[in-house]
């Protein structure tokens, strides 16, 4: 019994049926300002920073290439085994599993890019990767995840931060770097999203069903909304100041407005001109300030002003003043802060950078469910806001063991 057309299976070619080809470039006419907004757009569709991890990636493959004589554009699936395998097997520094993956990644990346297919996704190669993954597992390697920074081990952070701000300088840095941890903290933002955000991004809104206030931040874009803008909601800290990201805030932008209205003052009178009125006008700001940081400082509402476009966390000079509105800090600089204000409060050198990991592993350890925390991280499956929890393991120990 033969099938009519209507029935035959989808994705098979009917009998007689010329196959689809794509028009080749060549025969379309030639316009750069267009091909080059297009070059524009196709660049913007992968994050800043994973460009940057697969070009480093790319880069290594390239220099393998060279010095072994291989081919990297196209490369065959022979060139990526032995590669794989040098990378696993390197005598001084065999790559993890996870790194393994981001060159494989990067390698993908660039044959699509050029048009060409990729050789990593060939049977031959995902078999080579995965054996390398099982003697890997085998012999021990474990996922080199950061530790948490839970509740206790931000208010270390805090407060050392604080108390250590003897000079002036110190507290601009302190209050820039005390509202970064306890915002990316509170919200459980990547370290990308929080260097994106501009003032003008945070808003006080009392539209819930509580009528409450809550503080709102938009994200527009990130690792895996890149064409989206979303918005988050978290309440005024219920502690005292001290740990309060709404105060944090409000003091923060205090001096970015500070320094912004003094920067505008004395434009056109030289830069050293310009730093020096700046200067001037967040040591004042400073000496002024004599409030309690244990008191909240946020209740009256009016706090949240400043230029919409400036960004929120910039770099700070070694002479204390902050960089311009258009400048912002870079996520290697967040982690490098927060390891500091880690190893300064006496936690470790390796602890307490991973504030996302952190505040989920605090929302399981208080009894949140699951749903909760894949909320506030916006993951779509529980198991990845499982793998954030550092504590399950010795959570589930301690409920088999009746403790």
């Amino acid at each position: 019994m033969t099938r009519s057309a209507s029935s035959a299976r989808p994705g098979r070619r009917r009998s007689g049926t010329p196959p689809l080809r794509v028009v080749a470039d060549a025969l379309e006419p030639e316009d750069d300002e267009l091909d080059a907004r297009v070059a524009a757009y196709t660049a913007a569709a992968d994050a800043d920073n994973t460009v940057r991890t697969y070009t480093w990636a790319w880069n290594r493959f390239e220099n393998w290439c060279e010095t072994t004589g291989h081919t990297a554009l196209p490369a065959s699936v022979r060139t990526i085994n032995r590669y794989m395998v040098s990378a696993a097997d390197d005598p001084d520094k065999p790559v993890s599993r996870s790194t393994l993956e981001v060159l494989r990644a990067a390698i993908a990346w660039k044959h699509a890019g050029a048009g060409l297919a990729d050789p990593t996704a060939d049977p031959r190669a995902r078999k080579t990767r995965r054996g390398i993954r099982k003697a890997k597992v085998e012999a021990g390697e474990t996922d080199n995840r950061a530790p948490a920074a839970v509740a206790a081990d931000v208010r270390a952070m805090v407060d050392t931060a604080r108390m250590q701000a003897t000079t002036w300088r110190r507290q601009v840095a302190a209050r820039r770097d005390i509202a970064l941890i306890l915002l990316t903290y509170d919200f459980g933002r990547r370290r990308s999203e929080a260097v994106g955000l501009k003032i003008g991004d945070l808003d006080i809104v009392t539209d819930n069903a509580e009528q409450e206030p809550r503080l709102r931040i938009r994200l527009r874009g990130g690792k895996t909304h890149q064409d989206s803008t979303r918005y988050k909601y978290r309440p005024r800290g219920s502690g005292d100041g001290h740990t309060c990201p709404w105060c944090a805030l409000a003091r923060w932008i205090e001096v970015l407005n500070a320094a912004d209205d003094a920067a505008v003052a004395a434009r056109g009178q030289g830069q050293d001109a310009v730093t020096d009125a700046v200067s001037i006008a967040v040591q004042r700001l400073l000496r002024r300030d004599t409030s309690d940081p244990g008191q909240h400082c946020c209740t009256d509402g009016n706090w949240l002003t400043g230029r919409a476009l400036a960004f929120l966390f910039r770099p700070v000079s070694n002479g204390g003043v902050p960089h311009g509105p258009d400048s912002a800090l870079s996520g290697r600089s967040v982690g490098t802060i927060v390891n500091a204000r880690a190893l300064a409060a006496g936690i470790g050198p390796r602890r307490g950078h991973s504030l996302r990991g952190g505040v989920a592993t605090q929302m399981f350890d208080d009894g949140a469910r699951v749903e909760d925390v894949m909320a506030l991280l916006d993951h779509a499956l529980a198991e990845t806001s499982l793998r954030y929890d550092r504590n399950r393991e010795q959570r589930s120990a301690q409920v088999n063991t009746g403790l």
